[in-house]
């Protein structure tokens, strides 16, 4: 390729045309020795080639010539090219883990977009095969995979990046997705056949470096659909009854809307199909049973080909005979002053007690997943219920099988396991807090059980019952179960007997649980660590805060966590980030940086205290919104730490209640906390909560997209239960459409309209207002505007 010199003023060195001739070819960097490091390792070389990667993957580049790529290992250069530059570039030959990389690195010659390489066509297999006898053809280089599938349904990324399997005729090899990229946590082909173009990258942190080769795409545009729309949103349900509820998906292109569903992935109920083509799909599911897990596959097609989802699990709502009841109970003292009418806070509880009142009073079954057990007051309870024919199951932590009373259940004959039992060992800690009752049976729904929280139940020291400690009991056939299913995984069977070939832990679980559900009127979600992406959940939920985070933790060394609080503080004017820590942070801790002492010290800090009371502060709560009743008020709680640990191996479970009683008995613990570590904020008392206002009764988002010629989205939030409906004017002030969507509860709800007026009849093009009508309420209603044109 003939290409004119360009010299840019990146920078001024001198060079020789002798710099020239000692440069060598990039496939003279992969010649290794028998170790599997390079003959070239810490020599300084010149190389020229086409920049395939820039700043995609943050400070890690890619150039290629005409014999191979190599990485280049620094970030003023990945900042100062971009893909198609020709560069010549001295840097001092390095490995990590395998991947021969430069570092280093000094501009010689930059000739802006040149040109772009075409990647080389390649297999699964190739890349699976790459290493073998120590040669590598392919570690640098820029290729492509055609006619692919993948094993997820989203690029989930934690930490520096996700790693998934790809397969085609020839095999399977691994696609990384690197956290810098556009394609992090977004939605994947599914169960849809695409083409991909990456570089190929290398991880093995072992001599001779003969493993771990993966293939990395660069953006969105490496990820190619073969046929048919692009899935920009995964299925999802809302409005959900003991009989019905919607699912909505989004698309990236105009297609028509498949569903299919079924009590099994046959999906042999029905198939749903609309053929009106739209971007924003949404379908009504009705005639269900209550409390019954159904599957759900969804697709969209064009005249190009149709894609469709992965498997979706959801259930519906409870039987009516469910109360819905919530029970929640704190060991320490808490703030009377804080609380709402009626909705005093049970204080310095016996937890211990508590739990024992739910296993005496189970009829049919006790199913118990705890991370620590040796109260024997407890353990006589619950062997107790095993003597009058209670069904029970336990499973534990591997590390303390030691503990006496978890002997004694042995010895009593009730069947126990912990993660040593499976097949597939974890490495994680089986770090649950959860017990379920009576859900194992089909007679009744009025007397299935949750029990969750941060409480093991111990008495070591200053932890378990001594500890300073949250616990929440629901009442609920639907949450009962869905907790159910997630025992059954790590139990390995649903019955007495425990499968060690089917038993799953830690990483080797799968996202196989519903989590979306209405209880008592309250939108409540359910993850599981490590398999439900759980820490991108407590994400979502900070990013819809409006007012303040309170948080209350042990362990909290998220930086992606601690990032979207940091967001909200710095953007919305009086945001409020409050936290109690336990005294016994150490580094990695966010305690540091939150505030202002840490690697991302924030400036101004937060208001962030230490623990000094008696006992390990063993919360893992954070309060969202908690002061304004009509901002979705949101606790969310469990046994998950916001630690790495929890995110990607131990076995947690989480809660995110959307309930404003609830959030506000958690305030009043918060607030004795708060001010006993040394916060001197006076909070806002319910007496000085502001008077409710439009916004915090709904917020009406603007339309997507907008101008629209087919069809258009409308979101909106609300914080209240209330009658509502949607209504359409022209420019005139002429209603030409509405939609009553009857009672809805808080939360956040999306609507499609199609041009149509209530007759059916397209409207003509030009300006529309639309008006989010929260019926019986004295507020004034919030207009905004769209355009339509056909």
């Amino acid at each position: 390729m003939i290409r004119k010199l360009i010299f840019l003023c990146l920078m001024i060195l001198p060079f020789s045309n002798s710099a020239y001739s000692q440069a060598i070819k990039i496939i003279e960097l992969h010649q290794n020795n028998a170790s599997g490091v390079p003959e070239l390792y810490d020599q300084i070389v010149t190389v020229s080639g086409e920049v395939t990667v820039a700043d995609q993957f943050g400070i890690s580049s890619f150039i290629e010539d005409e014999t191979a790529g190599v990485a280049v290992y620094d970030g003023n250069f990945a900042n100062s090219v971009a893909v198609g530059d020709f560069v010549t570039i001295s840097g001092r030959v390095d490995q990590f883990r395998g991947l021969t990389e430069l570092k280093d690195v000094t501009i010689l010659e930059h000739v802006p977009k040149t040109a772009s390489i075409e990647p080389k066509i390649i297999t699964c297999l190739d890349i699976a095969e790459e290493g073998t006898n120590g040669v590598e053809n392919l570690e640098g280089e820029l290729v492509r995979i055609n006619n692919v599938t993948v094993n997820t349904t989203v690029w989930d990324v934690i930490g520096s990046g996700g790693n998934y399997i790809l397969t085609d005729e020839t095999g399977s090899c691994t696609i990384r997705i690197d956290s810098d990229t556009d394609i992090a946590n977004t939605v994947a082909p599914g169960d849809s056949a695409f083409d991909v173009i990456g570089v190929v990258s290398q991880y093995d942190p072992e001599s001779p470096y003969v493993d771990g080769y993966q293939l990395m795409p660069r953006w969105g545009e490496d990820i190619i659909f073969l046929s048919g729309p692009r899935f920009i949103s995964e299925p999802e349900e809302d409005n959900i009854t003991s009989t019905s509820m919607m699912i909505h998906w989004q698309t990236a292109t105009l297609s028509n809307s498949i569903l299919m569903y079924g009590e099994t992935i046959n999906y042999e109920i029905d198939t749903l199909i609309v053929d009106e083509f739209v971007t924003f799909h949404q379908l009504a599911l009705s005639g269900l049973l209550p409390a019954t897990v159904y599957h759900v596959k969804v697709g969209s097609g064009d005249e190009t080909g149709t894609n469709y989802s992965g498997d979706h699990i959801v259930i519906t709502g409870s039987d009516p005979s469910s109360t819905g009841e919530m029970n929640v109970y704190f060991t320490r003292n808490v703030d009377y002053s804080f609380s709402s009418p009626g909705n005093e806070a049970n204080a310095s509880e016996n937890l211990a007690q508590h739990f024992i009142d739910r296993v005496n009073a189970a009829n049919y079954s006790i199913d118990i997943c705890i991370y620590s057990w040796d109260l024997t007051n407890v353990t006589d309870a619950v062997i107790n219920a095993f003597n009058r024919g209670v069904k029970v199951r336990f499973i534990h932590d591997y590390d303390h099988g030691y503990q006496s009373q978890v002997q004694r259940l042995k010895q009593a004959g009730i069947p126990v396991i912990d993660q040593g039992f499976s097949q597939y060992f974890s490495n994680g800690a089986q770090h649950n807090k959860f017990a379920i009752f009576d859900a194992r049976d089909d007679a009744y729904s009025s007397d299935d059980w949750v029990w969750t929280g941060s409480i093991n139940l111990t008495a070591y020291n200053e932890l378990g019952i001594n500890g300073i400690q949250n616990a929440i009991e629901i009442q609920d056939q639907s949450l009962a179960r869905s907790y159910t299913m997630e025992f059954d995984e790590m139990w390995g069977s649903s019955n007495d007997s425990p499968n060690a070939s089917l038993s799953r832990f830690g990483s080797y679980k799968s996202d196989n649980i519903p989590h979306k559900f209405i209880i008592n009127g309250a939108p409540i979600e359910l993850y599981m660590c490590p398999s439900d992406r759980a820490t991108s959940k407590i994400i979502e939920q900070i990013n819809t805060a409006d007012h303040e985070i309170y948080f209350c933790i042990l362990a909290f060394t998220r930086y992606d966590v601690a990032q979207a609080m940091y967001q909200k503080f710095t953007s919305l004017p009086g945001f409020a980030v409050r936290g109690v820590f336990d005294d016994g942070q150490s580094s990695g801790s966010q305690w540091f940086s939150l505030n202002g002492t840490g690697d991302y010290p924030w400036n101004p800090p937060a208001d962030v205290w230490l623990d000094h009371e008696y006992g390990v502060l063993h919360h893992k709560y954070m309060i969202i919104d908690a002061h304004h009743e009509y901002s979705d008020p949101i606790v969310i709680s469990g046994s998950q730490n916001w630690s790495t640990s929890a995110e990607t191996k131990n076995d947690e479970n989480i809660l995110i209640i959307h309930n404003a009683e609830i959030a506000n008995q958690y305030l009043q613990e918060f607030a004795a906390r708060y001010h006993a570590a040394g916060g001197s904020s006076q909070l806002t008392s319910v007496g000085e909560t502001e008077h409710p206002s439009i916004v915090n009764i709904y917020e009406v988002n603007q339309n997507f997209p907008n101008p629209f010629n087919s069809v258009t989205r409308i979101q909106f939030k609300l914080g209240i239960s209330c009658e509502t409906e949607l209504l359409i004017f022209n420019i005139k002030g002429e209603l030409v459409r509405n939609f009553d969507f009857g009672l809805l509860q808080p939360g956040r709800y999306g609507w499609t309209w199609d041009g149509k007026n209530n007759d059916g009849k397209g409207v003509s093009s030009g300006i529309y207002l639309y008006y989010l009508n929260v019926k019986d309420k004295k507020f004034k209603t919030q207009s905004q505007k769209m355009i339509y044109l056909p």
